[in-house]
């Protein structure tokens, strides 16, 4: 609650640094790396010398100025029981050190902030703030708590290692006056440089001791080279992934291992979350390099799927649902980028990309390009539009003063166990309650077409319509007693901490209706029952997306509503690239991309039904494995493959005919689509128990 007080107030004054992303609402590590990654980039292509030192702070929490704190607090004008409060929490604290069983006397805390206080991290950031006004004009830096990295770009390293020392020199006397220290033997330089030739690294001190200038380093969990080439940082990634694919392995046991849902959740929270961390700035690598990370992702779904090592890899993705890692970086560059935009103008992540230097990296093509134009190139390839993002802004009602939302409802039973008679007579009992309101209907219709909303009021209506990639909370939501039959935006409404921005609009409009004396009342209602004033908004809001006239492309889109959209270009594009393979055998059984309807069969079923439908199996392909020739069946003396096995083999005729009669077709023959599709009878045990039964299920 303190913390929550305090944060507002440093969002309200805006006091906090812009390069400071740590532990702030709408900020992550991206936003650091982005800005220093598009730096790189643009000194690359300016052909100049970018220095750069990561600093390493020594004990930041324990060595933090408690009074510099309280002071800090007081120049930003907090005044009242809360500077008084903090004031309380951070002295009177003592420490003691355990070895063993055995304790240390307790001594008493002088400076520092407690540790693993949710209060601990927004005072550091106070303490730490003024860190970047003591750097000179031009010196760019960014800042995640306390990583810091401060760079400097010039054609001349004597230009740049002037002012780098300079840097260094205002930041040393800062952490003199404010009981900070760092490194000098962990704080490192480095050199970020293209430039054919010999040229020195930077002669840099601090505290009287040098800087080491080194080839790699981490920062910010991404290992970051002097030519940005990402080679180090995706060797380490593989190495890392490929280690924690043991824990797969282990729980993937093709008799005895976990199911196929549970291996791929397990894949996805352990191994793709590190290939996903950090890839917005990291694809700027070519796609030669890049693609060193794919045999990592086609392990982990082979793995949790249990697909054969043989397994084409458009087919063993398509059949575990898991985009290929260029589509879904794709897909995350443009999430970042929406959410970089949806911040204010003053924010230095909006300048991740400059029309200005548009010329620089078209001239000079071999130089990386940057997160904004790679961002905007991946858009113009999936065809993505540049819509105009929602823009975030600080409350103008502090959190804890807005109001309780409780949607009412007379509807105890869910909708589809009353009948539209009985739904609608109890409406008419409810809204009765409210005779001396103002009743207002609401209603939105989302389609191909767009996204429609009608208001109905006693003596008028009205509709629009807006962009097809909106959701449902964009429509507008007036005031008065309002009916809706949207559950899910009245429940969005007692909701606190969403982040949607109309959500909180209409938050602040209830509280300045309260203020007013004016009373707002949610009601649910039921929809297609037959409620008059539900069936007009509802007949509104579908005519209004009917409407051929365009909506307005100035209106702005909140970022989360264009996730769907995103998702669906991406799936669109990869739908495209599975259209356009041909010679595959999960194609005769999946034309469309999606999920496969849960089956509820064990490892071993599982593992024999994707094999099965891929076409690559132990018995049909196990002599890739051993550079043998291939199998020929037996009895026909034709290459052995599974739809041979399936519906093709006379010496399996009496089985299938007692198996898979009812996917016979009228000519005698089987449909492998059929047999091994969505609606397969594999689910009955049908096709399994074909399997079974003709010996071929410990051979799969």
């Amino acid at each position: 609650m303190v913390n929550v007080r305090l944060v507002y107030f440093l969002k309200r004054g805006d006091f906090l640094s812009p390069s400071q992303s740590g532990f702030r609402k709408y900020r992550s590590t991206t936003d650091a790396l982005v800005r220093l990654e598009a730096a790189a980039c643009e000194a690359s292509a300016r052909h100049q010398h970018l220095v750069c030192v990561f600093f390493d702070l020594e004990k930041a929490y324990d060595t933090t100025w408690q009074y510099g704190i309280l002071q800090q607090l007081h120049l930003y004008g907090l005044r009242g029981r809360l500077p008084r409060f903090l004031k309380e929490f951070l002295s009177g604290r003592s420490f003691s050190v355990r070895v063993g069983t055995t304790h240390s006397a307790s001594v008493a805390q002088e400076e520092g902030v407690p540790q693993g206080s949710v209060l601990s991290v927004t005072l550091f950031a106070v303490a730490i703030n003024a860190i970047a006004s003591s750097l000179p004009d031009g010196i760019a830096n960014s800042m995640y708590v306390d990583d810091l990295a401060v760079w400097f770009a010039a054609s001349r390293m004597s230009v740049a290692e002037r002012r780098m020392q300079l840097a260094l020199d205002r930041v040393s006397r800062w952490t003199d006056s404010h009981g900070f220290r760092f490194s000098p033997s962990k704080t490192v330089a480095m050199h970020f440089c293209r430039i054919r030739g010999i040229h020195p690294d930077p002669d840099l001190f601090m505290y009287g001791h040098r800087i080491r200038c080194v080839e790699e380093t981490h920062f910010l969990g991404l290992l970051l080279d002097k030519r940005l080439t990402w080679v180090p940082h995706l060797r380490t990634l593989k190495v890392s992934c490929l280690k924690a694919l043991n824990l797969l392995r282990v729980l993937s046991h093709t008799s005895w291992g976990a199911d196929r849902a549970t291996l791929l959740c397990l894949y996805h929270v352990v191994i793709r979350s590190k290939l996903d961390y950090g890839c917005e700035v990291y694809s700027s690598a070519t796609d030669a390099r890049l693609r060193v990370l794919d045999p990592v992702h086609h392990a982990g779904v082979r793995l949790a799927t249990g697909a054969f090592r043989s397994s084409q890899i458009p087919s063993l993705l398509v059949d575990a649902n898991e985009p290929p890692l260029d589509l879904r970086r794709k897909s995350l560059m443009v999430r970042c980028w929406h959410r970089l935009h949806r911040l204010p103008d003053t924010l230095p992540c909006l300048a991740v990309s400059s029309d200005i230097m548009s010329q620089y990296y078209l001239l000079h093509s071999r130089a990386p390009w940057p997160f904004g134009f790679r961002v905007r190139k991946a858009m113009e390839e999936m065809g993505i539009d540049d819509f105009q993002i929602c823009p975030v802004r600080v409350p103008r009602v502090a959190p804890w003063l807005l109001p309780e939302v409780f949607p009412c409802t007379c509807f105890t039973d869910k909708k589809e166990f009353l009948p539209p008679p009985v739904a609608r007579s109890l409406f008419l009992e409810h809204a009765f309650t409210h005779r001396e309101s103002l009743p207002v209907y609401t209603d939105g219709s989302k389609s191909d077409a767009g996204v429609g909303f009608g208001v109905v009021f006693p003596d008028f209506c009205r509709g629009g319509r807006l962009l097809s990639v909106m959701s449902i909370f964009t429509l507008p939501q007036p005031s008065f007693t309002i009916f809706s039959d949207s559950c899910s935006a009245l429940q969005a409404l007692c909701n606190f901490n969403s982040t949607h921005p109309l959500v909180l609009a209409i938050l602040e409009w209830l509280v300045l209706l309260g203020r007013r004396d004016r009373k707002v009342t949610f009601c649910w209602v039921p929809a297609h029952v037959g409620v008059d004033g539900n069936e007009r908004a509802n007949a509104l809001a579908k005519a209004v997306v009917s409407n051929s006239r365009p909506p307005a492309r100035c209106h702005p889109v909140p970022a989360v509503d264009l996730r769907p959209y995103i998702d669906a270009t991406v799936r669109s594009c990869w739908q495209d690239r599975w259209d356009a393979i041909r010679a595959n055998k999960l194609r005769d059984i999946r034309q469309r991309l999606g999920l496969w309807s849960y089956s509820g069969l064990s490892r071993r079923w599982e593992t024999a039904l994707v094999r099965l439908r891929i076409g690559h199996t132990l018995l049909t392909h196990g002599f890739l494995m051993e550079r043998a020739h291939p199998p020929y069946c037996d009895d026909c003396l034709v290459p052995l493959t599974v739809r041979h096995l399936i519906v093709e083999c006379p010496s399996l005729g009496d089985l299938r005919r007692r198996y898979l009669s009812e996917y016979r077709k009228g000519d005698g023959s089987y449909s492998l689509f059929q047999v091994l599709g969505e609606e397969a009878c594999c689910v009955a045990g049908n096709t399994l128990s074909y399997v079974e039964e003709a010996g071929l299920l410990h051979k799969l």
